[in-house]
C-alpha cells in the first residue's frame, strides 16, 4: 500500500511565485506533521509544471523539497 506508513500533515501555502515560464510556478510554505512523539513543523519549497488537458490545467510534474536538521529528526523519530 502506497501511503502505508505516512503521518498526518497539514501545508500552509506561504507564497506562489510566477517563473519565466508560462505553466510553471514556485511555492513556499510550511508543513506540519504529527509524528509519534510530538508534532513537528518546517518549512517546504515546491516546483510545479502544469499542462493542459482537454482544455484544464493539469499538474505536469510536481517536485517537493524540505530540510529537517537531523538532530531534530533523530530525537523525534526515537532514532
Amino acid at each position: 500500500m502506497m501511503w502505508r506508513g505516512n503521518v498526518p500533515r497539514q501545508h500552509d501555502v506561504k507564497k506562489v511565485f510566477a517563473t519565466d515560464a508560462e505553466k510553471e510556478v514556485m511555492m513556499f510554505g510550511t508543513v506540519t506533521m504529527n509524528l509519534p512523539k510530538e508534532d513537528v513543523t518546517m518549512s517546504w519549497a515546491g516546483h510545479m509544471i502544469l499542462d493542459e488537458y482537454d482544455g484544464q490545467l493539469r499538474i505536469k510534474d510536481y517536485q517537493v523539497y524540505a530540510v529537517r536538521s537531523i538532530a531534530n529528526a533523530t530525537n523525534v523519530l526515537g532514532q
